[in-house]
């Protein structure tokens, strides 16, 4: 989810996408973070549960990146403490640009 949402947004920014592929690279990416099985106990998910209903905003303003909401920042920011707590991955992976 992070690398779709961080390659659609700098594509977006850098004038490779308009805002309506932007918007179908959103709707992939919470598509998937909402399939992500989050069963269990534990922090991550707990954490993933509460990620799964928030979607930052898509600003459209080309130069004012988005940086999403305060909602969102908190959510993700819990989500990849929990990862890194556990010894689990949490990065995107740019393939898009220069």
């Amino acid at each position: 989810m992070l690398t779709i949402l961080h390659n659609s947004d700098y594509a977006f920014y850098h004038g490779g996408i308009v805002p309506q592929e932007r918007t179908g690279w959103y709707d992939l990416a919470f598509r998937v973070i909402g399939r992500a099985p989050s069963a269990g106990e534990g922090a991550v998910a707990k954490a993933l549960e509460a990620l799964k209903p928030i979607r930052p905003p898509m600003n459209t303003a080309s130069s004012t990146p988005d940086t999403t909401s305060s909602a969102w920042y908190s959510a993700s920011q819990a989500l990849g403490d929990a990862c890194k707590a556990e010894g689990l991955p949490y990065a995107a992976e740019a393939f898009v640009g220069g």
